[in-house]
This record gives C-alpha cells, structure tokens and sequence, in this order.
C-alpha cells in the first residue's frame, strides 16, 4: 500500500491503552481520517507537539483497504497555535471548529477549499488581539455548512420569487435549509423565523467579508440553529463557546 504524505490539523487526540493513541485529523489529501500511533507514549521525543490536538502538522502514514484506523509512521509539526492555545476564548471556539469538522464532512474525502479555509481562519484567530471574534465563528460555520453541502439559498424569495435586500424583514426556513422567504410568504411558513439584519451579513461572508461582531450575531445564531437541524443535536463544544459568549 501507498505511503502518504500530508499537511493535517489534528483535531482529536484520544489515549488508547497504556501507550497507544487515536488521532482524527483533518488532512489536506484525504479530509477527516482516523490515525493509529502505537507506542505513542515512546515516541514523545520524535513526535512531540505534532500529535497535540490544535497542531498543524506534516503527517505521513500508510493506506490501508481494510482499517478505519490507519497507521501513523511519523509527525511533525508546522504550527502550535499558541496564541489559541493559551487563550480560553479562542480555544473554544478552535474546538467548535473543530467539531464542525469532524461531524459535516465526509470521511476521507478531501476539500482543499476548506482546509485552506480552516488554516487563514485560525491563523486569524491566533493573530488576533481579540479573544472573541464572532466575525470569524460566523464565517467558518457558514462556509463549512456550504462545503458540507447546506449552501444558504438568500438572494430571493423561495415562495414568490421576489428580491430581496438587506434592509427587508425576512424569514428562513429551518426545515428547508434556511431558505429565505419574503416577510408576506414567510408569514405562511409554519417554520419560518423572522431574521432582521441578518441577510447583510449572510452575504458578507458570501463574499468573504467579515462584518463586526455586533453584525454576525444574528446571523451566527441562525447558522447554529440550521447546524442543530442537519445534526439533529448539539456539539459538545458548544457548552463552553456558550459560555465564553454570555461572559462577553
């Protein structure tokens, strides 16, 4: 079998045994995969930070047909992150992040848009002055739901048709993937919930524009709410990112 080489983020470290580890992390070749490090605790010399969840790291293991778990021969790491790692605010939102990864993308399928995506992402974070940034929570869940196949359909009414602009009171459908609905069609739609001020910065982050933190909040809980349905459950990192946002 192939030996692959590979930039990765290492989403998840789990210990497994009194030496082994399982890693999921996101590669740039093959998307989400689950690698096996035996002897982890042996090789903490060479491997190092490499393996540490929120690490970016040069990956090379072996491809298998019949293992989930693929087999790490080796590691090394190109970024830490440290201005995330040491920083709760930005750490819970990396580990949602991170979770948006695990649980929308498909299996050893590789998005080369949104691995680029969650790289200039976090090294924003990591950069930034600020802890919180709403701007850039709402950009990567929006485009990571996009990746995953949710696009946001909002430039016009999916009952009537009719345009919509950003200043037009508008509702979006949950159970239709958050389509957008005029405010007489969504008035009709039992599931519909009126959104002000959400479609300016829906269609920033279309176009790769972060809009102020103030401006992403409605549209951030949006995104949640149509996550929570393609889910059908909430994250487990979202009990701290909640967290963090009511202390703000």
């Amino acid at each position: 079998m192939a030996t692959i080489t590979t930039r990765a983020f290492v989403l998840r470290s789990i210990k497994y045994g009194e030496a082994d580890r399982i890693l999921h992390v996101f590669s740039e070749s093959h998307g989400c995969i689950g690698l096996f490090v035996k002897a982890a605790a042996k090789k903490s010399r060479t491997l190092g930070a490499a393996i540490d969840p929120l690490s970016l790291s040069e990956i090379e293991f072996r491809e298998t047909e019949q293992r989930e778990l693929l087999p790490l021969r080796s590691a090394e790491s190109l970024r830490l992150f440290d201005g995330v790692r040491t920083d709760l605010e930005k750490l819970s939102q990396a580990s949602f992040w991170f979770d948006l990864l695990l649980h929308l993308t498909a299996p050893g399928v590789a998005d080369q848009e949104l691995f680029r995506l969650t790289e200039l992402c976090l090294a924003a974070l990591d950069e930034s002055e600020h802890g919180w940034r709403v701007d850039l929570t709402t950009f990567f869940e929006f485009h990571t739901l996009r990746c995953a196949g949710y696009a946001l359909g909002f430039e016009a009414c999916l009952g009537c048709g009719a345009s919509v602009d950003d200043a037009q009171p508008v509702c979006f459908s949950i159970s239709q993937r958050a389509v957008v609905h005029c405010q007489r069609c969504g008035a009709q739609e039992r599931n519909g919930r009126p959104m002000p001020r959400v479609l300016r910065a829906l269609r920033a982050c279309a176009h790769g524009v972060l809009e102020p933190d103030d401006d992403c909040r409605p549209a951030e809980h949006l995104l949640r709410t149509l996550l929570h349905h393609v889910l059908g459950r909430t994250l487990k990192s979202e009990a701290l990112l909640d967290e963090m946002s009511r202390s703000m």
